[in-house]
């Protein structure tokens, strides 16, 4: 088994069409067909139906496509990697962010730093995500640092750069802030996805306050929540971050003090940030 294999397999498996997969490919249709045929012979399962005009994954074929998926991913996550390691990178500062920061944290902070002497060649390589996900891509060499939400993860160092207030939100007419942390339970409320940074620490914060939050709906960042709760289907409790201006909502103080969102910078304890990387690191803290 070959990565052309498994590359050619995924590409038919997205088409289901042999003579569109091949010319995407740039390779002939019958050197598509031999290998497709090499591979299921490898394996010892037929990983297409091959009735009708248009091609079928079968159930075998569906397994294997998730695992091609996973491999394809981790060879090019290592292709990253050791490209960061050679001296082109060396002026390239690779980062993944929490999708928020983009509105007007992160270009300022990029703005600043480029002007400064001697960084005008520095380039960024930016991409966004949830937690979970930016701190495995970290794991696996694909950036050099992440700004994010806090994560539980002992290879981790992370270092508090920036707080966002905690808001509730609700729809544009609701005048009253919650008086108690028990009317704020009995609200319907819009939550983030289960496994998300935000689910985690508002879940943890219900527990200290001994109440238990009730989810209408799930979505996975503010903007959506937003949509949401500003279209009538709940309340919700977010950051107070910038693009909340652009939706007709309200937004409260939670009951008490001192609840934020702290975001971190993050990089892998056993990879020491270099060059670029580490002089932005330093720029930021």
């Amino acid at each position: 088994m070959t990565l052309n294999q498994l590359t050619y397999f995924q590409k038919l498996a997205e088409t289901r069409h042999m003579g569109r997969a091949a010319e995407e490919l740039l390779i002939s249709q019958p050197s598509l067909s031999v290998s497709m045929a090499h591979l299921e012979e490898e394996l010892g399962l037929v990983l297409f139906d091959r009735t009708g005009r248009r091609m079928a994954l079968t159930p075998d074929g569906e397994i294997f496509l998730g695992h091609v998926k996973n491999i394809l991913r981790e060879v090019e996550e290592a292709r990253l990697h050791m490209l960061s390691l050679s001296d082109h990178c060396r002026c390239h500062i690779r980062l993944g962010c929490i999708a928020p920061l983009f509105d007007v944290y992160l270009p300022e902070k990029m703005r600043a730093f480029l002007d400064l002497p001697g960084n005008e060649k520095i380039q960024f390589a930016l991409d966004a995500g949830q937690t979970p996900e930016l701190v495995r891509r970290l794991k696996n060499g694909v950036y050099d640092l992440l700004l994010c939400s806090r994560w539980e993860d002992d290879e981790l160092a992370q270092t508090p750069i920036l707080a966002q207030e905690l808001v509730l939100l609700g729809p544009a007419d609701d005048r009253t802030p919650p008086a108690s942390w028990q009317e704020l339970a009995d609200l319907p409320l819009i939550g983030y996805e289960d496994q998300s940074a935000m689910a985690q620490m508002l879940e943890h914060m219900a527990a200290t306050e001994h109440i238990t939050l009730s989810y209408v709906y799930r979505a996975p960042n503010e903007e959506a929540i937003a949509a949401l709760v500003s279209h009538g289907f709940g309340f919700a409790v977010v950051p107070r971050v910038t693009t909340l201006q652009h939706y007709t909502v309200s937004c409260h103080p939670l009951p008490g003090n001192g609840h934020v969102r702290q975001i971190y910078l993050a990089t892998l304890k056993n990879r020491r940030c270099t060059g670029a990387a580490r002089r932005f690191m330093e720029f930021l803290v």
